[in-house]
């Protein structure tokens, strides 16, 4: 039974331990507690209270005072006051309160970055003017036309009237042609060929007929054939067969 009457290391008798609370009150005393409230109450002791509550009560930090940040609008008075607002714009509106509608319409009324006002654009079209004046136009196209105006009919017809590339004029063309005579002249054509014909001029007759009087390779001549039946008489010679087997029989030539 000695370890289990032996008290642990610390422990105090009840009498030291009531001189220790009357030594200091904020202990309380080993009397029962007068009040017994629920797991969902909180006692009425004051120390027990403070400790439950302090949590809830404490401010976040930086929290300032009514009275602080009162001082702080009188010294900037941009902020607005404590009072409440004269107007309660719906979630679809804007207040008219200077500062805040400020804060909400500026991204709104900024003008992009290198925007021009009206009078500079005024000083730059006379200083150049070419690109016109703020005068309406005098002439209004529809989408299909194009303007009458000089520089913007010029824009937009650039680019159907630039050659291309290697382009050469008439004249360098004739030149060419005399200097080689065999590309012909710019005059018509005496033949008029149709689209099934080939023309007898000289030249283009020979470029539309070479591919098809083109022998493939390793074609042989008559003659030379002749000479290998010869050397080689297994091939037959070039006299025509004495019978004409039809594709389904077989010839009696041994």
């Amino acid at each position: 039974l000695a370890p289990m009457l032996c008290e642990p290391k610390g422990s105090k008798s009840v009498e030291h331990l009531e001189t220790l609370r009357q030594s200091n009150p904020c202990f309380g005393t080993l009397a029962p507690k007068t009040d017994r409230p629920g797991p969902q109450e909180i006692t009425f002791d004051s120390m027990a209270r403070w400790a439950a509550l302090a949590p809830m009560l404490r401010e976040p930090k930086g929290t300032k005072s009514v009275e602080h940040l009162e001082a702080l609008r009188q010294s900037n008075p941009c902020f607005g006051t404590l009072a409440p607002m004269a107007d309660r714009p719906g979630p679809q509106e804007i207040t008219y309160e200077p500062m805040a509608r400020w804060a909400v319409l500026a991204p709104m009324l900024r003008e992009p970055k290198g925007t021009q006002s009206v009078e500079h654009l005024e000083t730059l079209r006379k200083s150049n003017p070419c690109f016109g004046t703020l005068a309406p136009k005098t002439d209004r196209p529809g989408p299909q036309e194009i303007t009458y105006e000089p520089m913007a009919r010029w824009a937009a017809l650039a680019p159907m009237l630039c050659e291309p590339k290697g382009t050469k004029s008439v004249e360098h063309n004739e030149t060419l042609r005399q200097s080689n005579p065999c590309f012909g002249t710019l005059a018509p054509k005496t033949d008029r060929p149709g689209p099934q014909e080939i023309t007898y001029e000289p030249m283009a007759r020979w470029a539309a007929l070479a591919p098809m009087l083109c022998e493939p390779k390793a074609a042989k001549s008559v003659e030379h054939l002749e000479m290998l039946r010869q050397s080689n008489p297994c091939f037959g010679t070039l006299a025509p067969k004495t019978d004409r087997p039809g594709p389904q029989e077989i010839t009696y030539e041994p």
